[in-house]
């Protein structure tokens, strides 16, 4: 605070000293947060908490480092090498072909259009492609001599089922096993193997493929079931880190695993209808869901779109014409009522009377 003296060079000053040292405090606050020579504190810690501090986190990265190692050791003693420490409790399904960008599972393309049938053939052949083999003659129609069905417009569809490490299945070698909700004709497909006096072996060690469609024709190739034999794995699996590739007793793919791919051919596919299409495995200790869910099911849909629905003639999406619109061209049809037929002219004088049974209506006969 100063005051001003009249008519003097010299004011008077009164000085507080609480706001001295609050001055004083703010030039040092600073300065003392990195190092207060009067506290003896660093970064407003003493030397001695800072030595707590380093010890405490010291002691706790090792004990840190000392659980990951117990658990490390741990788990390396108790899993095999060579093998899943745990088995999959079913094996899963899937089908090819199944393009990558589709958010859905559908094989959807118009007939003789080879553009877009070109996905699902290249799709189908990659899949083939694992297996360092030929698949021959095994799926007789649905080769790919004839880009697998689909250049006659009959495409196919590949079952696959995966090898569950330590998975053994219990099959249904008699029809009286089966569940209440299995269909009709599996049911009577195991029966009739057996009234047939076939091998005894003919309804044994399969595990069942049954797929369901509304008005699709659909057959299985070579046939409806897998070998349940062929199947199972229990060896010890050797991987060549170097190679990355699987060696010694057992390869992931090879010759053999046409076993567990099985062809679905589709036929007489009704035009320009999404259709829905659902499959099942069967036996006793794989689970099957009524609503077709879980590893052991699959749904897709199928759909062939006929060229006569792209045309722009009026025609709707099942090519049929639009009674509603006129065609874009040709003869315009007749009109489907006559209009009223004009009265009769007076006869001449000179002139006989026409003939009654001359016809005088405009309507067609």
């Amino acid at each position: 605070m100063a005051i001003a003296l009249n008519n003097s060079p010299y004011s008077l000053r009164k000085r507080f000293r609480q706001e001295e040292e609050y001055e004083a405090n703010q030039k040092t606050r600073e300065t003392k947060l990195l190092l207060d020579l009067r506290e003896g504190t660093v970064l407003t810690r003493t030397p001695l908490n800072w030595l707590s501090i380093i010890i405490f986190y010291i002691i706790f990265f090792i004990c840190l480092a000392l659980f990951w190692l117990l658990c490390y050791l741990i788990y390396s003693l108790t899993i095999e090498e060579l093998t899943p420490r745990r088995a999959m409790e079913e094996p899963g399904f899937s089908f090819y072909p199944r393009l990558k960008d589709q958010n859905s599972p559908n094989i959807e393309f118009r007939e003789n259009y080879h553009k877009e049938m070109l996905p699902y053939i290249t799709e189908i052949k990659k899949f083939f492609a694992k297996f360092d083999a030929e698949e021959g003659n095994r799926y007789a129609g649905c080769e790919a001599k004839i880009g697998f069905g689909y250049n006659d417009n009959e495409p196919c569809v590949f079952l696959k089922i995966n090898r569950a490490i330590g998975f053994k299945a219990k099959t249904y070698d008699d029809a009286a096993d089966l569940p209440y909700f299995a269909p009709d004709s599996l049911r009577a497909q195991i029966t009739a193997n057996s009234a047939k006096g076939k091998s005894p072996n003919e309804n044994k060690n399969k595990i069942w493929i049954t797929c369901d469609a509304e008005n699709l024709d659909m057959k299985f190739i070579p046939t409806n079931s897998y070998d349940s034999e062929k199947i199972y794995v229990d060896k010890k699996i050797q991987y060549d880190k170097e190679t990355q590739r699987h060696s010694g007793t057992y390869k992931f793919y090879g010759k053999l695993d046409f076993d567990r791919v099985v062809a679905l051919k589709f036929t007489n596919v009704t035009r320009n209808k999404k259709i829905l299409v659902r499959c099942l495995l069967w036996a006793k200790n794989i689970f099957q869901d009524v609503d077709h869910n879980g590893e052991s099911a699959i749904h897709f849909h199928i759909k062939i779109d006929s060229l006569k629905s792209q045309h722009g003639d009026g025609s709707d999406e099942s090519g049929n014409q639009d009674e509603s619109k006129p065609a874009s061209s040709g003869p315009s049809a007749p009109p489907t009522s006559a209009p009223p037929a004009p009265a009769p002219p007076a006869p001449a004088p000179d002139t006989p009377p026409s003939d009654p049974k001359v016809s005088l209506s405009a309507e067609p006969k």
